[in-house]
């Protein structure tokens, strides 16, 4: 039986759209639709000069259009008009709060956006309920998270991510105390009492670009607790 698999990616841009080229869900939190408010989330507009390429093996994969791109909102601040739920270019599903639905629907969607509530503390949901009002929209296996590190903080933490692709890059950006600069995760410390520990299944240099894939201890009973 073929288990429905969760993964995150981040990094290079080929990375990335090789990893929504499989996709049959794409998940997005509003931070990071808010920092690239033009994009939609398929492997064409990812990659744009292997569209065609793209397109051509979603379809010999057996996959029919292009993945349901949820966006996951706790008050529901979003603006429909952007051109991922006015484009017409993929279905959508907006996962948010009570509070954040009816702030929504004051708005006009196109027929292709669905607007799903689900419950929360304040403005946080879980990821499980997340995940959940997607099984109910799209029956696919394979669901690609590319969201901040907020919405991935849920996702480890309730150990429902099973591979992770990151990219790695040989630039030393720096940083300044207290500058709140994002990190992978953050708004809750795994490390040292509860790591989230993960092995490694698959290595590749592009350029200068180390591309890897990892995937959760949690998946295989793995056990790193005294590893020091």
């Amino acid at each position: 039986m073929l288990v429905r698999r969760v993964l995150i990616a981040r990094g290079r841009p080929a990375r990335r759209a090789a990893s929504a080229r499989r996709a049959d869900v794409v998940i997005i939190g509003a931070g990071t639709l808010g920092a690239d408010r033009r994009h939609v989330w398929t492997a064409e507009e990812i990659f744009p000069d292997l569209a065609d390429e793209y397109r051509q093996l979603r379809t010999a994969l057996g996959k029919h259009g292009p993945p349901l791109n949820v966006i996951v909102s706790g008050n529901g601040h979003l603006d429909l008009d952007l051109p991922v739920f006015a484009s017409g270019k993929v279905p959508v599903l907006i996962v948010t709060t009570t509070t954040g639905a009816r702030q929504l629907r004051k708005q006009k969607a196109s027929a292709a956006v669905q607007i799903r509530a689900v419950r929360s503390v304040g403005t946080i949901m879980r990821a499980s309920s997340i995940i959940n009002q997607v099984r109910r929209v799209n029956a696919g296996k394979l669901i690609l998270v590319e969201g901040g590190p907020r919405l991935l903080r849920d996702f480890y933490a309730e150990k429902i991510l099973d591979e992770q692709f990151l990219t790695l890059a040989p630039q030393i950006a720096g940083r300044q105390i207290d500058d709140q600069q994002f990190s992978l995760v953050m708004g809750q410390m795994f490390a040292p009492r509860t790591p989230v520990w993960g092995t490694l299944v698959d290595l590749r240099r592009g350029g200068s670009h180390l591309c890897n894939a990892t995937r959760p201890d949690h998946i295989h009973g793995g056990d790193r607790r005294h590893v020091a």
